[in-house]
């Protein structure tokens, strides 16, 4: 086995008593980050009740609801895309919290629910069913024909955002950028450094991929190998660990190529840094809205879901986020043209992309997994 890279021992363990991005959220960037990218990370405040507003009768009483979500430019966007106008509408002021997945089942076993909705990603969402209450697409003006996706639509959830991994990379770079997974993992061919998550899901996938495994017979997947496909490259591999250190790695040229959240690359694009995205083989994964289970403020919350899934929420929501691509076909029609094609809804993308991950698969196995991967890491 190849000698590994020196990593963040005290990071790994305690990423195995947490999950995904609560994890991440607490990893602090370094000081050497560039101003762009500390601004990402600001939280933006939540939206003052509206003065005057009108609360409809079916939502007397309450004055607030709080929403849990990762933070940084997309606690942003949902701010100004969907909480102001939500509160414009209804007078109910929205508060919002760093997401933590232990935390919010605690509350909702307990039944003291401080957080009425959290941004739950489908692998979250299929391994904790019994923790939510259903909901359906009428009750949130949801047409399933309008979905990008129709097979996004689950009995407790109902989607929220789309978005992918994709290989990101410099354009003023004299390196040849990869631009499959294979491609990815050939060092040879393709010289340079490469970033890759640290989280087991979808950089799995990448790794059996990039080992010649066609997507259709990905499941179950192969830990022993990917890791060995992972170890194969070690001396030209770094992991990121939040969308802030992925972009910080890319503008300082600490990696030539990451494989990525499409959206973090290209906000640094839109802000003039010479990245760009390669959309070919993406893997795409989405994100939910969901109720938990006894929630009294569950007539807000859906409330709230109705203004966000509305086409030109959905699309104000995509540019501020740089990407998150709208779940429906008229959010998406309602992004700006020149947008377009820098959302993973995209039809053009989802045309070139890989597959998605499967949630279904990963949904009883994400905490043993999760274990292995960091064990793995920080060998």
């Amino acid at each position: 086995m190849m000698q590994r890279e020196p990593v963040d021992r005290g990071r790994a363990v305690l990423a195995r008593t947490l999950s995904r991005r609560e994890f991440l959220g607490r990893v602090v960037v370094g000081a050497a980050a560039v101003p762009f990218l500390a601004a990402c990370e600001r939280r933006a405040p939540s939206p003052e009740r509206t003065p005057g507003a009108v609360v409809p009768p079916e939502l007397a009483g309450i004055d607030f609801i709080t929403i849990a979500n990762w933070g940084g430019t997309t606690n942003d966007a949902m701010v100004e895309a969907w909480a102001r106008p939500f509160t414009e509408r209804t007078g109910i002021e929205v508060r919002t919290a760093q997401i933590d997945y232990g935390k919010w089942v605690q509350q909702i076993r307990s039944g003291n629910i401080e957080w009425n909705w959290a941004d739950v990603e489908d692998t979250w969402v299929v391994g904790h069913g019994d923790l939510l209450d259903p909901i359906s697409p009428e009750e949130v003006n949801l047409n399933p024909a309008d979905l990008v996706d129709p097979n996004t639509l689950l009995p407790k959830a109902i989607p929220e955002y789309l978005w992918c991994y994709a290989i990101g990379y410099r354009t003023d770079s004299e390196l040849e950028h990869p631009r499959t997974w294979v491609d990815f993992f050939d060092v040879k061919r393709f010289p340079g450094r490469r970033s890759i998550y640290n989280w087991p899901v979808a950089m799995v996938e990448i790794a059996l991929l990039g080992d010649g495994v066609p997507f259709d017979q990905l499941y179950p997947l192969d830990l022993d190998r990917a890791f060995s496909k992972i170890d194969s490259i070690r001396d030209h591999l770094v992991f990121w660990n939040t969308g802030a250190e992925l972009q910080q790695q890319l503008v300082s040229g600490a990696a030539d190529f990451v494989a990525g959240w499409d959206n973090r690359v290209n906000l640094l694009r839109r802000a003039g840094q010479p990245v760009a995205v390669d959309y070919n083989e993406n893997i795409r994964q989405v994100d939910y809205f969901v109720l938990p289970k006894g929630d009294p403020k569950q007539p807000a919350t859906i409330e709230f879901f109705k203004v966000a899934l509305e086409p030109d929420r959905q699309a104000d929501f995509c540019f501020r986020s740089g990407g998150l691509g709208p779940v429906t076909t008229s959010g998406f029609q309602a992004v700006e043209e020149t947008w377009k094609p820098f959302v993973s809804s995209n039809p053009d993308n989802v045309a070139v992309s890989v597959g998605a991950v499967n949630a279904e698969w990963w949904g009883s196995r994400l905490d043993q997994i999760t274990t292995k991967w960091y064990e793995f890491v920080g060998a």
